[in-house]
């Protein structure tokens, strides 16, 4: 599967071939299919998740797991990051602004999210080692997903890291250097 499309910057000079990219059509046959540890997912938990990150939410557990992974090793914080761009993969398309997603790679990385959320999977994340499990399952999903993965990551910045920069306000005189003039924005455009 072919997906081609191109952005222009508001000056009228293409931005990016953020989308200039061959999907390998494997993808969509492996995304659907879950490792052995998924089975321990049920579906309320994934239509839990899913309700809650169509909101715009991170189920509070979750995202508390996901701040305490952030502080710790190289495999917690890869879980952590990992799980990160899902989840904004995810509202992204629920929004109807990311196009890419098809439903088996939707349904795999939802089920891989309710399976990192969950705290007594396959080995227990409190004991040593806990994580192994969860990173097993990231990994696999990041490699199944991979060019999905990367089409997102180029489409997240053309489209939204440019409007997070337009977004930030000075708080103090330290930083009034972050965001340009008005004036000097606009003869920009």
């Amino acid at each position: 599967m072919v997906i081609n499309s191109r952005r222009f910057c508001n000056s009228g000079e293409q931005c990016s071939d953020y989308f200039s990219t061959t999907m390998n059509t494997s993808n969509r046959t492996s995304a659907g299919q879950a490792s052995g540890a998924l089975h321990m997912v049920s579906e309320h938990d994934l239509n839990h998740l899913e309700t809650a990150l169509n909101r715009g939410n991170v189920p509070t557990d979750f995202e508390g797991k996901l701040g305490n992974l952030a502080t710790q090793s190289l495999l917690h914080r890869s879980v952590e990051r990992n799980c990160r761009l899902f989840i904004a993969l995810l509202q992204a398309a629920h929004e109807g602004s990311f196009k890419g997603l098809t439903e088996p790679a939707k349904q795999r990385l939802l089920g891989v999210l309710a399976y990192v959320r969950k705290d007594d999977d396959e080995i227990p994340d409190y004991k040593p080692n806990g994580f192994a499990d969860d990173q097993r399952e990231v990994h696999a999903a990041a490699a199944d997903l991979g060019s999905l993965l990367n089409v997102f990551k180029s489409w997240r910045l053309c489209h939204q890291v440019p409007g997070l920069w337009n977004k930030v306000a000075p708080t103090s005189p330290q930083n009034s250097h972050l965001v340009e003039p008005t004036a000097t924005r606009a003869l920009r455009f």
